[in-house]
Formats: structure tokens, sequence, C-alpha cells
């Protein structure tokens, strides 16, 4: 910019305003009026930004503003040629004017020289030019090219900032008034224009500030809730904590007081074993309360809680809590954890099984081996449980798979006929690493028929049975030629030969078999790219597909364990649109063979009991053999012609020293998507099955008397209970007894008591409670000692006056009048030491010691009387639920511990109070039956007015089970049992039976009904058979699944109240309403489905 003096002639040549355009290094001017003034603007003159070129776009023009485009382009000046006329002269004009356009002069001028629009467009244009008059906050509030916004940031434009208004002082210009109002106007649209910049700001901005505020309000009422919440529970727990540590430490002090009193004070042993005991029972105390609840040293010493949960604490829980609830998957409590084991991931041993309380079980792969160790240091020692005879420590989640086979007790157990051939498959899956958490793992099972094509199914035709000595690729000779070529004939150095390319079982081969169902539908439709399969590849027919595995090279896949017990995943009940095959038919359910009358239930039971048939029995070792034993690998797997592809066996490959990142994860892939053989358990052959005439050698043969003994109390009392613990690890085995007098007896069991030898006596074992007298009928000379006999009296009831209770076999205090005593009124843990009874006034229900009969404990939990119990099935030293049912429609399930020997809270702890774990409803009557499975994670509940519900044992309703029973005049439901395989047995009132299964469906129409009233019902160990007890005195067996009449004993002299079954299920016990008790010989596997003479066939029983 030129800086001549003020006083020099004016020149004619258009000066530019430069605004800030000063050089770097000249000072600033001095703030002193004109001179100050003339640094920036000399003349009067004003010039406008460069002249627009040619190929310009008129609309880019800097010196228009805003408001001016938008007018422009409002009225869509379409000619740019006229645009860059009307420009140019705008141009011409204000330089050819030598300073301020004089309004009156120029646009008179203009009038006869331009058109009307291109006038209008002038005047919007010089509506934009400042005005010197207008102040500096006018200036300032405009987006024109004076706009300090719109200036290049430069250290001189404080210049324009300091509020000085001298700075661009000129001589007053004559503005007529048309031009004042034009700039009114464009001040208007200027503010207006800046409002609408300030909304749209504020649409961007509010919202983000509207969720900070959301996110801090989140945090402080979480925060809130979690401190109202937490705080109270945390003061509580350590106050039980501090109470039970007192309490412990007073009974140290008056134990040791005790022992002074008692001048033993110079026994040292005696001080010893007191202070030990009661110093453990302390340090256990002290270490749960540190643990568990947080105590300190401190609190203990002061008996006074500090709280840890203050509000702060509180809010940086619910900020912890916002901000990776993303990352959290689940979470789970370490005393939920039942069993873990050591499981593989790509053939390596980096993953763990974690099964819980719940029923339900989560698998964890991680990076190595030694990372699984230190978190099974972490875990508590637990295990794989105690069903496998294993020691419940953290060496044994540790152990390999071949290691917990031979440790198990559970081979002997199958061969001894102690459990199922279902069972045994089951648990060898499981220590091989088999798991239903894993799809590429999945447990497998075998083919175990060979006519699916036919209307009857004899099971004693070994032609209907597949050859167990065999893989499935061996089957058929001519299939088995062609595997045998391609493995002589194999060439390839690098990959070792093999006989069949596809393995027995992957993960596609699991979802096709299971597709219908959830959450393999889902599952199946991401492997398949969202879609089903094609129709022609789907399973669709069990004939069908067992011809492709017998004829075709690909298919030599094996059977899961759900074709033994689901039949919901032969119905396509979601009306999924599975297409139509080629043939035209149209895929829906599975077509299922003739002889199972198409029906799904009918087709399980009966491939069921083909499973456990002693055909199969008999050679399921071989297949063992193949699978899991030593013709799995090696040369004996050549033999076997049983060699799959060398990627499928664990230890072919070792991932880790792969470094070439895309081979390892193609061998990856391989893996994952096409099979992995189980883990090696045998290097030897698989011994057998003991045959069932091993086992049971009388069982064809009848029994000159059905009849073993019969016990007679004095007291004539109704038996109402019976609970026969006869396990022979138990050092007193039992058989335990409730009288409707609430006086108990425990009768014990004989371990060494012969069957066999009961069997060649011809006499009637008739034994009574009172040595002196004998049983009127029964000789004398026909008494026997009671070496021979099953169970002895209670030497504490055996004599006495009846009308004197004894003290220690005595229940306590009177049940409630308005209850009718039964068995379910009582249950008993399996070892014999505790009884727990309901029904008492106080709306409790107690638990008692059979050893003094004292009242261990009390609980309450319901709001009316407690009507009904029941208890969980269990084994020896494992926990179980009980559940208890009251007329306040209710059903509590509790967690009893036989650790402790008590129902205990939430944290498992001694001394704890009993704490329920879940609190079923939905009922609208009193509760008159429950069964409780814990193995399944099921209570079933019925009421008076026939409602059956089933719930989980974590609370939630799964199912409202409605039956049509017709014109039964009682539908009250006085009895539920549930078999291992689902099946549902209700009684409604006292002669209408009915099955169903969990889905609620009927399974036998119509139901079985007695022409006896039936009082009470036990079911086998097996769940095939049910054992009814009747008010004319007899026994009766029918079949869980057809409820067909079996056999029936002979009758006694008064109805049978309660009915128990011996643990080697040879003995049924029934408690007489006369006060007495019956026993019977039983041998179920008479009734077998192999041995009474029974065939399969189409037609409808």
């Amino acid at each position: 910019m030129d800086k001549n003096s003020g006083g020099e002639k004016q020149s004619n040549q258009p000066m530019a305003l430069d605004i800030g355009t000063t050089d770097s290094g000249a000072e600033p001017q001095k703030e002193s009026g004109e001179a100050s003034a003339t640094a920036f603007v000399q003349k009067p003159t004003y010039e406008m930004v460069q002249p627009i070129d040619e190929a310009e776009d008129p609309l880019d023009v800097p010196c228009t503003s805003s408001a001016a485009l938008d007018d422009v382009s409002r009225r869509k000046i379409s000619s740019h040629r006229g645009q860059r006329k009307v420009s140019r002269r705008m141009e011409l004009i204000v330089r050819g004017s030598g300073g301020w356009l004089n309004a009156e002069d120029t646009f008179g001028e203009l009038n006869e020289a331009m058109e009307p629009d291109e006038l209008e467009e002038l005047r919007d244009r010089l509506g934009d030019l400042v005005d010197p008059r207008e102040s500096l906050q006018q200036r300032r509030r405009r987006p024109g090219v004076f706009d300090p916004s719109s200036v290049p940031s430069h250290p001189s434009s404080a210049c324009w900032t300091g509020g000085h208004s001298s700075m661009v002082h000129h001589a007053s210009l004559g503005l007529n008034g048309e031009e004042d109002a034009e700039n009114g106007v464009d001040d208007v649209e200027g503010i207006a224009r800046g409002d609408s910049a300030l909304k749209k700001y504020a649409k961007l901005i509010l919202p983000h500030v509207a969720l900070v505020l959301l996110t801090c309000a989140y945090t402080i009422i979480g925060a809130f809730i979690f401190y109202s919440v937490e705080n109270p529970h945390e003061i509580a727990s350590k106050r039980r904590q501090l109470d039970l540590i007192n309490r412990q430490q007073d009974m140290f002090v008056s134990a040791l007081f005790r022992l002074a009193v008692s001048n033993v004070s110079g026994v040292r042993d005696e001080w010893q074993h007191l202070a030990r005991g009661h110093l453990h029972e302390m340090s256990d105390h002290l270490f749960i309360a540190f643990e568990k609840h947080f105590l300190t040293a401190t609190e203990v010493k002061r008996n006074a809680t500090i709280s840890i949960w203050t509000f702060s604490t509180a809010v940086f829980f619910s900020v912890t809590s916002l901000t990776t609830c993303d990352n959290l998957h689940a979470r789970w409590n370490f005393h939920e954890i039942r069993a873990i084991f050591l499981r593989r991931y790509l053939l390596q041993y980096t993953a763990l099984e974690l099964f819980l309380s719940s029923r339900t079980a989560v698998m964890f792969a991680f990076p190595d081996h030694d990372t699984v160790k230190k978190v099974v240091a972490h875990l508590p020692r637990v295990g794989v449980g105690v069903k496998y005879g294993l020691p419940q420590n953290r060496r044994a989640s540790l152990m390999t798979p071949k290691q917990l086979f031979k440790h198990s007790d559970m081979p002997q157990k199958w061969q001894q006929r102690e459990i199922s051939n279902f069972d045994y498959l089951m648990f060898l899956n499981t220590v091989s690493g088999r798991t239903y958490n894993d799809l590429n793992q999945y447990p497998v099972f075998p083919w175990v028929l060979s006519n699916y094509s036919a209307d009857k199914l004899d099971l004693n035709d070994a032609a209907n049975f597949r050859d167990l000595s065999k893989p499935v690729g061996a089957l058929s000779e001519s299939r088995r030629k062609h595997f045998l070529e391609r493995f002589s004939n194999w060439e390839d150095n690098e990959v070792p030969a093999f006989h069949y390319g596809t393995h027995y079982s992957t993960q596609a081969f699991t979802l096709n078999w299971l597709f219908r169902i959830e959450p393999f539908t889902t599952l199946f439709l991401d492997l398949q790219s969202g879609k089903f399969d094609h129709s022609n590849r789907l399973f669709h027919s069990l004939t069908e597909t067992w011809e492709h595995c017998l004829n075709d090279t690909h298919d030599v896949k094996e059977l899961i364990p759900e074709l033994f017990y689901l039949p919901e995943m032969f119905h396509n009940n979601n009306k999924y649109e599975l297409g139509t095959r080629e043939d035209g038919v149209v895929v829906d359910d599975v077509c299922l063979p003739q002889w199972s009358n198409g029906n799904a239930e009918e087709f399980v039971r009966m491939h069921r009991q083909a499973l456990e048939s002693d055909l199969v029995s008999c050679q399921l070792h071989q297949w063992v053999d193949l699978i899991f034993g030593y013709k799995q690998r090696g040369p004996e797997a050549v033999r076997a012609t049983n060699v799959f592809y060398h990627l499928t066996y664990e230890g072919s490959v070792d991932l880790g020293s792969i470094e070439n990142v895309a081979l390892r994860e193609s061998i990856q892939q391989q893996i994952l998507n096409f099979g992995q053989s189980p883990a090696q358990l045998l290097s030897e052959p698989h011994p057998p099955r003991h045959s069932v005439m091993t086992v049971s050698p009388m069982m064809f043969q009848p029994y000159p008397n059905d009849l073993c003994m019969l016990m007679k109390f004095i007291s004539n009392s109704p038996i109402v209970h019976i609970a026969a613990n006869t396990y022979h690890q138990l050092t007193e085995p039992s058989v335990v007894t409730i009288a409707q007098n609430l006086v108990f007896a425990l009768n014990r069991w004989n371990p060494n008591f012969m069957q066999a030898a009961q069997s060649q006596s011809s006499s009637v074992l008739n034994v009574s409670a009172d040595k002196d007298k004998c049983p009127p009928g029964a000789d004398s000379s026909a008494q026997i000692s009671t070496s021979e006999l099953p169970i002895t009296v209670d030497p504490l009831l055996a004599v006495g006056n009846p009308s004197h209770k004894v003290p220690k076999r005595h229940l306590g205090d009177q049940l409630d009048q308005r209850l009718t005593i039964s068995w379910n009124n009582f249950i008993c843990t399996v070892d014999s030491r505790f009884i727990i009874v309901c029904g008492y006034p106080d709306y409790s229900f107690r638990l008692i010691e059979t050893e003094n009969a004292q009242v261990r404990q009390v609980v309450f939990g319901h709001g009316n009387v407690v009507t009904c119990l029941a208890r969980s099935e269990t084994s020896l030293f494992a926990d179980c639920y009980v559940a208890s049912g009251s007329s306040d429609c209710t059903v509590v399930l509790w967690h009893f511990s036989q650790h402790s020997g008590m129902l205990v809270g939430d944290y498992n702890v001694q001394g704890e109070e009993p704490s329920p774990r879940a609190i079923l409803t939905g009922h609208d009557s009193e509760i008159s039956a429950i069964c409780v499975s814990a193995e399944h994670g099921i209570v079933l509940s019925g009421s008076k007015d026939g409602a059956l519900l089933m719930h989980s044992t974590q609370g939630d309703l799964l199912r409202n089970i409605c039956a049509d029973i017709g014109n039964f005049p009682n539908k009250a439901i006085n009895n539920i049992l549930f078999s291992r395989d689902c099946h549902i047995a209700v009684f409604f009132g006292n002669d209408a039976l009915a099955t169903f299964s969990t889905t609620g469906q009927l399974l036998k129409q119509p139901m079985y009904k007695s022409a006896e009233r039936i009082l009470c019902a036990v079911l086998s160990r097996d769940g095939e058979y049910i054992v009814l007890g009747t008010d004319n005195g007899r026994i009766l067996i029918l079949r869980l699944f057809s409820l067909q009449l079996l056999y029936t004993f002979a009758q006694t002299d008064s109805p049978i109240r309660s009915l128990a079954i011996s643990t080697n299920q040879r003995l049924i016990f029934g408690g007489l309403d006369s006060g007495a008790i019956v026993v019977f010989n039983v041998d179920f596997n008479r009734w077998h489905c192999e041995y009474d003479g029974s065939r399969f066939s189409s037609s409808k029983r």
C-alpha cells in the first residue's frame, strides 16, 4: 500500500483498500486520529476485487455477499454471457466514478443502458458494498467482503477488532433514502443469516451435549440405585459374619471353661484337641468372611462394620459398567461351577469347559496350555465333578482324556450293567473331548439299526442290526474295496495314505441333522450364507440317509445323541420353507420308518431300546475300539479299514511351529470344517459287557413266592413313607420308615442278603417287631435268623409299649390338623442322617436328625402351610435340591448341602441362614405334588385344580402343560414322576395316569385309568417302569411309555400307603396301612422288550 502523506494531490487512479496487509517487519501505527487511519486508507475511492475473467463463473465473484448470491441463484440466471456483461458494467461504473457512487447520478444513466433484470442485479450487488457511514458493529454483523470473519488471519487484523471507528474515516457521502432503506434490508437479512447459522451449529452441538447429560444422568441414577441396594446388603452381610465369628469365639471360650471346670486341665491331649478343632472352625469362618464378604481385621477387632460401598464407589462402579458393558459377554459365579474339563481347540489342549449348576456349560479357548494351567489354578477345586468317581481337585481338571478314562469307574459300571449304553457313550464322548459347545467336536453315536424300510421291527433278529465291528465306510463290501484300493495306490509323499477323505462327524453333518430346531437353524443359515441348502441335500428321510451312508463314497457319517432322545428334531414346527426336491416332494417333517408308524416319539423310543438291546451291548465295545480305542490309529486302523485324513487326528500337526501365515490358516480351516477325531482313550481292546445272564442268573426262573418278607411294627400306625438307602458304600445302609403317628424307624439293611438263597425257600418270611409274638397264620418254625433277611427292625422299636413314644424316634410337634399325612410330606437324605418334614401350623418345614430326633433347622419360606416336599436325584455325598410346595400356591427351591447337613444360603456357608434359590409362581390353587430333576434343571409342580407347570431351577416358567383329562371326577394332581428320558407321568386324582413329553405332548392316548384307587407310585432307576400301590393292597408294574400293565403282585391285607425300590433294583418295599412293611422280589429285566415276547409293528397297541 502507498503510504504518502495526505497532502499529496489526489490521483485519478483507483486505489485498492488493503485490509491488514502491511509488511511483517513494519511497526504498528499509533492509534492517533487521521495519521493512523491514512496508514490504511488515503483516498475515498474504492476498487473492486479482481476483474472477472471470461472463464470464471460469475457466481464466484468475491465481492458479492452470500445473500446476493442466493438472490441471483433464486432468479435462476441461465445466461452466463448476460451475467458477465452485468459484472463488467458494474466494474466500469465503479472504476469510473472516482469515489463512492451517487445513486441519483448513476442509476439515471443506467436506466437507459441496462435491461430491467440487469439493473436489479446491479442494485443487489451494490448494496453489498460497505457504506463508510456504518458503524463498526454494523459492519461486524454483515457477512460481506469487509466482514472480519472473511478476512485471512493476520497480526494487523487486530486493528479491525480494536473498536476504533476512526480507522476508516472518510468524507461524508451523499446517500439518498433509497440506499439507506436497502442497507437496512441488508442488515435484517444479515441478522437472519446469522440466526440460521446459529441454528445449524445448535443442531450439530446440542445432541452431543444432550447425550453427555443423559450419560451423566444414567451414571448418577445407577450409582444411587447401586448404593441404595448394595450398601445395606454389605452392612447386613458383614454383620452376619461378625455375629458368626463372635458366636464361634463364645463357643471356644465356653468349651475351654467347661474343660477347666471338669478337672481335666492336666490332660494336654484334651486341650489340644479342643483348641485345634475350634481354631480350625474359626479359621474357616475368617477365611470366608475375608474372601467373600470383604471383612477386615479392624472390623473383627472392633466388632463393627465399615462400609466400603460408598456413593463415590457406586459412581465409579456405574461408570465402569457403562464403559465396559459392550465388551461384557456374561458373568458366572465361582460357586456355580460343578466340573472343569480340559478341552481341545484346533486339536490343541488350549481350552476349558466349565459345567455349571444351572445345567449349562461354557467353553473357553486360550492362547496356549500354560494359560490354561494358570486359569485352572484360580478356579474352584471341583475336578470333573462327582459323577465319574474321580477326586475333586485341580489335577483332575487338567487330566488328559486317556488319564480320565483310566482312573474313572464308569467302564466297570458299564460292564456290570449298572449304567446304560447311552450313558456310557456319553461318558466316552465327554472324557474324549467331544462337547455340545463345539460343532466340530460334537458327540458321536453309532448307527445301531440296518432296517429302516420294514413294516415290523424285531429286536431279537440280528439281521436288523448293524455290524458294529466295522466302520460305516466298510459296511458295504464293494465300497470297502474302493477305499482299500485308494489306500494301496496312494503315492503322495507329503500326505499320508488314508481310506476316507471325509469324516464321520463334521459341523456340516451336525447342522444337517438338527437344522429344523433353534439355535441350529440360525447356525445352519450362517454356514449356508443365509439360506437353506439345496432341497435334495437336506435331511429329509432316515431311510434315504442310511442308504447314502451305505453306497455314497463321500458319506461315512455316524449319528448324534439327539436321535436317541429328541423327537422334536424330526418336526418342522417352525414351518420353514425348505423347498421341493427334484422328485417333486416338498421337504417338511422328516420321513420316518414305517415300523415307527411315522411317529417321532415312537421312533425315538424304539431307537433307544435298540441301543440298549443285548445285540448292541454284546458288540458295542468293538465300535468303541474303532472310534475311541486302539483301532482308531496305527496298524490296527489300517487292518480295520478305519484310516481318515491325517489332519483329523490329534498331534498330526503343530500349529505353533508353522511360520507361514497362509499355510497355518489353511490348516486351521481344514481342521475346523472337515472333522476332528476324538482323543484316543485305549491302546488295547476294550473289554466286553457282561451278559444279562451273568448279572441276573435267576431272571427267567419264576420265584416260588414273590413275597420276600413281611415285617410288622407294634404301633400299628400306617407306614406313610419309605426310603430305601441301601447303597453299599454307606457304613450303615438302612431302610427308613415313617408312620402316620410321626414315629420313624432306621431299619438296618443286610448287605449280605442273597436273593438266590431266598428263592430256594418256599416259606413266607414273617418277622414281627415284637419278638414275643408271631404274626397270625405264621408258623413259628418258619422263623429264620435275621442274617437271612434283607432288613431288620430298628432296635429301639423292637420292644416296648406302643402307647409310649420313643423320644429318639419321634418327629416332634404334630402337623396341621387340616393336612392329610401322606408320603410327600417327608423326604429323607441318601445317607439316612436327616429327615425333612412339612405341614407344621407355623408354616415352616423342619430338618430333623435321625440319630436323636433333634430339630436341626427350622425353615420359613411360605405364607401358608407347606403341603408337600420333593428332593432331586443325587448320589452319595453330593448336594441336592429340595422343593417345598404350599397352600399359598408357590413352590420354593432350596439347596441342601450334604457336607454341612443343612439347607444353606447363597454362599453355601455353615451357619448362614437358608435362602431360596428360586421362588416359582403361576399356580392358582394349593400345591399338591412336586418333582425336581437336577440333571435336567427342571421343576414340575401340580396343584389341586389340575394345573401342571414346568419351571427351570433358575425360576423361569417354561411351560404350562394342559391336559384334556376328560370327565374324571377329581382333577387334582396327586403325584408326578420324571424319567431320565424326559418322560413325565402325572397322576390325576386316584385313578388316572397320563404321560407327557417335556414339550407338553400327550404321549399315550387314551390315558391309563385304574380300576383301583392309586395311593402311591415310584419309578424304576432306568425310567422304564412304574410301580403302583393301590387301596386294595396290590402292587402293580406298568411300562412307562405305553402304560402297559406288566405284572401284579399278590394282594396284601391292607392298602399300600408308600413304596420304595432298593438300590440294586431287586426288592420292592411297600408300607401298609396296617403298620407293616411288605417286601417283594423283583427283576425288571424279565420285562425288557427283548424278553417279554412283544414285537414292534406298525399296528397300534
